[in-house]
């Protein structure tokens, strides 16, 4: 499966080891930088969860007619995990967390 993380300075990363997963992540507690918010993970599927610092969550597919759904206040081990859901391609196990609609 082909997925790739995208920095908060917008470099793309195919399909990452753990460790540079874990890295990107942690750019979240860098000074925040409104031009540059949030760090995310894609799939080929083109689904994407994008993560702010706040800890909210987005959950969204541009070439889908479903709309983004969202939650707030996610701590980093449960977006990890699921970044690594995606990552493998469970999409069943991203869309079952229980999102909210919007994009707030």
């Amino acid at each position: 499966m082909a997925f790739h993380v995208r920095t908060r300075q917008g470099e793309f990363i195919s399909n990452p080891n753990d460790d540079t997963i874990d890295r990107v992540l942690a750019e979240l507690d860098d000074p925040l930088d409104p031009e540059h918010p949030d760090v995310s993970l894609g799939h080929e599927s083109g689904w994407t969860l994008s993560v702010f610092p706040s800890g909210l969550l987005l959950w969204e597919n541009v070439e889908s007619d479903d709309g983004p759904r969202q939650r707030a206040r996610i701590d980093r081990r449960e977006i990890r995990r699921l970044w690594l859901a995606l990552a493998k391609g469970d999409l069943a196990s991203v869309e079952g967390f229980g999102w909210n609609p919007g994009n707030s």
